[in-house]
């Protein structure tokens, strides 16, 4: 393993590194899509495994299957990841449901869980929202069927704030998710929740977006940007994709930097 790797973590008795992954895995799970990130990085993340997974932040962050009415132009479901950000609130990325009007139903599973474990919620069960000031990618989905609610929600949610780069610059910001090159099979996409995590100091940013030098794939998108800041979890971007012709470095990802106005109206939204 190699040594600033190591330096980068700290392992729990539960969580383990992934390593030796290689291109025609990532092909095999993920299609021919070009990686987002550094490839050099692939190896530098953690699997959130057994009882970890039970644990706060960790059992507040889904894995989402997205489906929708047009298969003869979308046939294959669309794969992210989503956060608890209050009760029946969660918050990911715009383009995770987008054309929600043709979304006929979604399939949401906790972390470690297997095919036969995922939830589906029809049209009728769930509502989506998306922020419109402006072309953030950042959304929300209102869970409505308190049935499918209560086998989803364990009693605790993430805490939203912007990003203080001056007070936290010395500590760690986390990026977890469901990164497709982890699936137990190319078919269900039914992946271990993984968690990357890059130094504040190491962050280039702009008016718009929290860029970072971390490797994710499909899945890992509407994943939370986090940091545990006094013992609350805080989510302060959500994970996008690639910089998309943002003037941030090559190799550099990027998550929609939360404001002041996007942070109120997701409250707005967590309380209705």
């Amino acid at each position: 393993m190699n040594i600033k790797i190591l330096l980068l973590f700290i392992i729990s008795p539960w969580s383990v590194f992934a390593q030796n992954i290689n291109r025609d895995q990532i092909k095999k799970y993920c299609g021919e899509t070009d990686h987002c990130g550094p490839y050099d990085m692939i190896d530098a993340v953690i699997k959130i495994l057994g009882e970890e997974t039970l644990k706060s932040p960790y059992q507040q962050i889904l894995h989402i299957e997205t489906r929708r009415r047009y298969t003869f132009i979308n046939k294959k479901p669309d794969w992210g990841t989503l956060s608890f950000i209050s009760h029946n609130t969660l918050v990911t990325a715009r383009h995770v449901v987008s054309n929600k009007a043709f979304l006929r139903e979604i399939a949401l599973s906790a972390p470690n869980k297997g095919e036969d474990d995922w939830i589906t919620l029809k049209k009728n069960d769930f509502e989506v929202k998306y922020y419109e000031d402006g072309d953030a990618d950042l959304a929300v989905i209102k869970i409505l069927n308190s049935n499918k609610l209560r086998r989803l929600y364990k009693g605790s949610f993430f805490c939203i704030s912007k990003l203080d780069t001056i007070t936290m610059k010395e500590e760690r910001l986390n990026l977890t998710g469901y990164p497709c090159y982890f699936a137990n099979t190319p078919e269900t996409k039914h992946d271990t929740l993984i968690n990357k995590s890059v130094p504040v100091n190491r962050l280039q940013i702009n008016n718009n977006f929290i860029a970072y030098q971390i490797f994710t794939r499909v899945g890992d998108s509407g994943a939370p940007l986090w940091m545990n800041q006094n013992g609350v979890n805080n989510i302060v971007g959500i994970h996008h994709g690639g910089k998309e012709g943002e003037d941030f470095d090559e190799d550099y990802n990027i998550a929609v930097k939360l404001d002041d106005k996007m942070i109120a109206w997701l409250n707005s939204v967590s309380k209705e």
